[in-house]
């Protein structure tokens, strides 16, 4: 399941990609296998933070112009 969270956020953040290549993802934080936070970085140092949920997928997403404020 994390693995599928990972790869659709990935895919949704190329598709919002403000600039450049995507060069990270990482879980943020979990709540067992339901619902999960995932880290999307760029290499212009922005990124965005996504939750997924097993229901929904991604239904919210914040962009951070400093990825290292993602929490």
């Amino acid at each position: 399941m994390e693995n599928a969270f990972l790869d659709e956020s990935v895919e949704v953040a190329k598709r919002l990609a403000p600039t450049g290549e995507v060069t990270g993802a990482t879980i943020l934080w979990k709540d067992h296998d339901e619902a999960i936070g995932v880290g999307v970085t760029f290499e212009d140092g922005s990124g965005y933070a996504f939750h997924l949920n097993a229901r929904q997928g991604v239904h919210q997403c914040e962009y951070y112009p400093d990825a290292a404020r993602m929490c």
